[in-house]
């Protein structure tokens, strides 16, 4: 049995996903275009879907690619994208919110918590911090958050990073 998704991505992308995807499952998978922007990712195994989804987010040059499951309703002339993952920039945020926990709770209030950078994961710069959210474009994306805790009031500034702002290495993949 085969288990489809649609993948948001441009036809330039499919060479590259067939390629970087092969090694991380090892069943086959068939892309199909559907519409502009719009393919059928066909898993031979659903183990397969887990595998990528693990491994996500995944990047080619610039743009995030995500997938969505499919379903008969599907139609690609009339989807419209609502939301995408786009990584946010947290300037000087102080040392203590950066578990993962916190990290989540501040991606989760803004949309749909992914990652975070390997950077911020290994403290390795320490005067932001990144985190991979997926944002809803029906709402306004917020300017700042505050962050509170049982001894400590925070209003943490957020930048939301266009594809031009992120450093090559945060488009590796995590």
């Amino acid at each position: 049995m085969s288990v489809q998704w649609f993948l948001v991505a441009t036809n330039s992308a499919l060479n590259w996903v067939s390629e970087v995807w092969k090694p991380v499952i090892s069943n086959e998978i068939n892309i199909y275009p559907c519409a502009t922007g719009f393919f059928i990712v066909d898993f031979e195994n659903p183990e397969s879907i887990q595998c990528i989804l693990d491994y996500d987010p995944w990047f080619w040059e610039k743009s995030g690619l995500f997938m969505k499951p499919w379903n008969p309703s599907f139609d690609p002339s009339t989807t419209v994208i609502t939301s995408t993952p786009i990584w946010v920039r947290l300037p000087s945020l102080p040392l203590h919110p950066w578990n993962i926990s916190s990290l989540k709770t501040i991606g989760n209030a803004i949309g749909k918590f992914y990652c975070r950078c390997p950077e911020t994961e290994e403290y390795a710069r320490t005067t932001y911090a990144h985190i991979y959210v997926e944002m809803d474009f029906s709402t306004r994306f917020p300017a700042e958050i505050n962050l509170t805790s049982k001894d400590y009031v925070w209003n943490q500034k957020l930048d939301y990073l266009s594809s031009s702002d992120v450093d090559p290495a945060l488009r590796q993949g995590i």
